[in-house]
């Protein structure tokens, strides 16, 4: 019995570190993240790369966070998209980073499911929300994927009172980003 409650305490501290490991470096942006990869994307078609470079800064505790996490390089192939005034490799740089924010957003709301209802939901508007920069690539590369996603994120929202549904369906979301991870890893 001890042994039960010793191994719900530890499983319950490391899920609340999880959601606090990916709302730390959260908390330094100045702005929501869709919005500020969103400019960054905005400035880039306009060959605006000054902007760009200015929004990176703002953007970098994300960018540094999720590379610790997902052991990616995101802003060394930003930066050099900036060096070289490369408006194909930021691009793909900022949609990388949108995938990889999209995954963190979902991972931040499975854990958080377990001690707030509320917070689950706001990680998971903010993964839609991310998820809405990321969907035309998306469609490029499959429209019915896409198509999948978007109804997977719209079936989270109703199964929000259900725990296990809610899971499920957030795990549903994950394996169908899994489908075209290999281009945006």
């Amino acid at each position: 019995m001890r042994f039960g409650l010793t191994l719900m305490l530890v499983v319950g501290i490391l899920t609340a570190t999880t959601a606090l490991e990916a709302q730390s470096y959260r908390d330094e942006l100045p702005f929501g993240e869709h919005d500020l990869i969103n400019k960054a994307l905005s400035a880039t078609e306009e060959g605006n790369f000054g902007k760009v470079k200015k929004i990176v800064d703002l953007l970098n505790p994300l960018i540094k966070g999720l590379e610790r996490r997902y052991s990616v390089g995101i802003y060394e192939e930003i930066n050099i998209g900036i060096a070289q005034e490369n408006s194909d490799k930021l691009s793909r740089g900022f949609y990388r980073l949108a995938y990889h924010d999209v995954i963190d957003l979902l991972s931040s709301a499975q854990d958080a499911r377990a001690n707030s209802e509320n917070l689950a939901q706001t990680w998971l508007r903010k993964a839609y929300l991310s998820y809405g920069l990321l969907s035309p690539q998306v469609q490029k590369i499959s429209i019915a994927t896409d198509g999948n996603i978007r109804n997977l994120f719209a079936k989270a929202q109703v199964a929000s009172p259900s725990p296990g549904a809610f899971g499920d369906t957030v795990v549903r979301i994950k394996t169908e980003l899994e489908k075209i991870s290999k281009e945006f890893t």
